[in-house]
């Protein structure tokens, strides 16, 4: 299928390449920055477009590589120039809607890098489109990116950029804070990492398990007080410490994991997400 490609960012080249790899064509690049799009163009051997075009009757797909803040009015600038095309972005978070007439979302669960490839073997694919017309063209590009591809509406695919900005970003941030304040004391953070493992391999082997442990749902609040001070020189991730105190409280009412639960779950073996 030929595609143009609006935007020269880390998304643009990741997708835009790999689709050509795939055998589909770049009919042209649309950018702002006319570096990072001639770099492009020339990578997908296609040309340079001006931004906007006049309107043309192109009606292959148009792939909105844009912050999701720029979707709606970039969509509006593209339907008007390619009233004709399949148009086509990469957001988790964003609505299909937010694009008019013919569209589709084509979400890779990755982080995508400049140079960086997608794992074509593993990594999750989620595409929907507007109408039952434009579904076999959706699907195919999305299984350009990769072999693992699932039709997810956009709530449900909301729900799930959520949960992974939850398990995968906001974690991140924590242990990357937890490094900095073991630096800090001159404590080795290399020595968190056993716990790190099995923290995850729980997760992943035994999912139903109740493996919410420490001074949040002990109700420690010596503890509780002691880490506080701690953190009191950044106020931020104080706030945050609290918040998820709460949050697991509300979660956990009784302090204690259930030894039933727990021991049924290790019973059964361990069982993949």
């Amino acid at each position: 299928m030929n595609f143009a490609v609006v935007g020269s960012g880390n998304a643009a080249w990741v997708v835009a390449q790999a689709w050509a790899e795939r055998g589909h064509a770049c009919h042209g690049v649309l950018t702002r920055n006319p570096k990072d799009g001639q770099a492009l163009a020339q990578a997908l051997h296609a040309q340079l477009a001006p931004l906007w075009p006049s309107s043309t009757p192109f009606d292959g797909a148009v792939l909105l590589a844009v912050s999701d803040d720029a979707l709606p009015i970039v969509a509006a600038e593209t339907r008007a120039a390619f009233p004709n095309a399949l148009l086509i972005h990469l957001s988790g978070a964003t609505h299909r809607d937010v694009l008019p007439g013919r569209s589709g979302v084509i979400w890779p669960m990755a982080s995508l890098q400049r140079g960086g490839r997608i794992n074509h073997s593993k990594t999750h694919v989620y595409w929907e489109a507007s109408d039952e017309a434009d579904s076999a063209d959706v699907q195919k590009l999305a299984q350009a990116l990769s072999n693992q591809v699932h039709g997810l509406d956009s709530d449900a695919r909301l729900a799930l950029h959520t949960a992974a900005t939850l398990s995968n970003n906001f974690v991140t941030h924590l242990l990357v804070e937890s490094r900095r304040l073991c630096d800090e004391y001159r404590v080795d953070p290399r020595w968190l990492h056993e716990l790190w493992e099995q923290t995850l391999q729980m997760q992943i082997n035994h999912p139903t398990g109740d493996w919410q442990t420490g001074p949040a749902r002990r109700r420690d609040n010596r503890t509780l007080e002691a880490h506080g001070t701690m953190l009191a020189n950044r106020p931020e991730l104080a706030t945050a410490y609290t918040a998820l105190t709460r949050s697991i409280q509300a979660a956990y009412p009784t302090t204690g994991a259930d030894p039933d639960t727990t021991l049924n779950v290790l019973n059964q073996g361990p069982k993949s997400l």
